[in-house]
């Protein structure tokens, strides 16, 4: 057994280890995580984003609104992390649904890559298709819907007009520093955090 961070082992071989040694990620933790364990680390972030929330509110602060809005980028970043850890924790379980998911997710060019790799360096094509998920944008309803497909997953139960409306909101906070197409900014007070919190 060869390892070193050049060439992985496969993270599907009997004697892989689930730590840094064997992982070119030091603290791969998707890879013993649960459902539950992603649930249940996301529910403990929203509820200290809300925390912070309801801090602010009580002290009523003069700089609020601009708090509000991190708060916000920082909710959808929340749940883009989870879905991420859902599908790194899922696919990793399963050889067969990984190379599934590979199938369905990866370009031609990139399925021949892995193709390739799987018969030498399978470790290499594995990892490659780890490190693609989690460059993945989840804050995006299609995004999510098509991920979930590909690993033939349950899919998320919200509303996918509202989420959309809160993707977008997400997209002119970060993107365009808050401002409209038309140069308004648009308000995240408590009233649109909370709601965010209770749709995610």
């Amino acid at each position: 057994l060869i390892i070193n961070d050049e060439h992985p082992q496969s993270i599907f071989a009997t004697y892989y280890a689930k730590t840094f040694y064997t992982s070119l990620y030091e603290g791969s933790d998707y890879l013993n995580k649960s459902y539950d364990d992603c649930f249940d680390e996301t529910n403990a972030d929203l509820s200290e984003v809300e925390g912070i929330m309801n801090e602010v509110v009580s002290k009523k602060l003069h700089n609020a609104e601009k708090i509000m809005k991190f708060l916000y980028i920082n909710i959808i970043t929340i749940i883009d992390a989870f879905v991420c850890s859902i599908i790194l924790s899922t696919i990793t379980k399963d050889e067969l649904l990984f190379n599934e998911y590979a199938d369905e997710m990866l370009s031609k060019t990139e399925k021949k890559e892995f193709d390739c790799q799987q018969n030498g360096q399978k470790g290499d094509s594995e990892h490659k298709v780890l490190e693609k998920t989690m460059r993945i944008s989840y804050a995006n309803v299609d995004t999510i819907k098509n991920s979930f497909k590909a690993m033939n997953f349950k899919p998320l139960n919200f509303d996918k007009e509202i989420m959309d409306k809160h993707f977008k909101n997400r997209h002119i906070l970060v993107h365009r520093n808050g401002k409209t197409k038309d140069g308004k900014r648009i308000s995240i007070t408590d009233v649109e955090v909370k709601k965010l919190l209770s749709d995610a």
